[in-house]
C-alpha cells in the first residue's frame, strides 16, 4: 500500500492547528455579554425609607397627588426606568395592563384626556375596558377617598373575597402600601395598592393596582 506522506502531513498540520486554536480559545477569558446598566447608588442620592413611617409618608404623597389631580407631582414619584403600570384588578394581566413611561404620565392625564385606552378586561363579562385616562382614574385608580382611609397596610395584602393576587409574582421584592375602603355593603369594598421599587438610592412608584370584589 502506497502512502502519500505530503498529503497526510498537510492534513495533520491543519488538524493540529485547529486543536491548538481550540485550546487557546478555552483558556482565553470569556467576553462579557451585554447586560442592562447596573443601578448605581450615588452617595448624594436620597436614601431609601428606613422605617414604616417613611414608607407611609411616601405613599401618602402619591395618594394626595391622585386626590388633588396633581399629575406633575404623581409623575415625580414614578420610576425613571420602569415607569408605572396600572391594573384595575388585583390580578395583574401584564399582557393588557397599561404601562406609562415616566415622561408621559402628566401629559396622559392632562393633555391626552380624550384619548381612549385599553386598560384591561372587565371582570365577569370579559368586555374590553376602554376608557379615557381621567375616566379610568375616576372609576378605578382613585375611585374612593383612599386619602381618608383608616386602613393602611405596609407589605401586607390580606385575602379579600375571591380576588386573585399575583402582585409579588410581577413585582418581586417590591414594597407595597395598601389602602382599604370597606364601602357601604359587604361586597362593596375597594383597595388601592401602591407598589414601590428602588432606583439610585430611593423608592419610586412602579404600579398602581386596584382591587375589588370579582365574580
Amino acid at each position: 500500500m502506497q502512502y502519500k506522506p505530503l498529503v497526510m502531513t498537510h492534513r495533520m498540520t491543519i488538524y493540529v492547528a485547529l486543536v491548538l486554536c481550540s485550546l487557546a480559545a478555552c483558556n482565553r477569558p470569556l467576553r462579557s455579554q451585554p447586560v442592562a446598566p447596573a443601578l448605581e447608588h450615588s452617595a448624594t442620592s436620597v436614601t431609601l425609607p428606613e422605617s414604616p413611617t417613611d414608607l407611609k409618608r411616601l405613599a401618602k404623597t402619591v395618594v394626595q397627588s391622585l386626590k388633588n389631580q396633581d399629575y406633575q407631582a404623581l409623575e415625580a414619584q414614578v420610576h425613571p426606568r420602569k415607569g408605572v403600570l396600572f391594573s384595575p384588578y388585583g390580578f395583574i394581566d401584564t399582557g393588557s395592563a397599561v404601562w406609562l413611561p415616566k415622561a408621559v404620565v402628566a401629559q396622559t392625564f392632562t393633555r391626552d384626556t380624550a384619548r381612549l385606552l385599553l386598560w384591561g378586561f372587565q371582570d365577569g363579562s370579559g368586555d374590553s375596558l376602554v376608557l379615557t385616562p381621567t375616566a379610568y382614574l375616576r372609576r378605578y385608580g382613585y375611585g374612593r377617598d383612599f386619602a381618608g382611609s383608616d386602613s393602611v397596610l405596609l407589605n401586607q395584602m390580606p385575602l379579600r373575597g375571591n380576588s386573585l393576587n399575583n402582585l409579588k409574582d410581577v413585582f418581586p421584592d417590591a414594597d407595597v402600601v395598601e389602602y382599604f375602603d370597606a364601602g357601604t355593603e359587604e361586597m362593596d369594598w375597594r383597595v388601592l395598592r401602591l407598589v414601590f421599587q428602588p432606583f439610585e438610592g430611593r423608592l419610586y412608584l412602579v404600579a398602581i393596582v386596584n382591587d375589588e370584589w370579582t365574580i
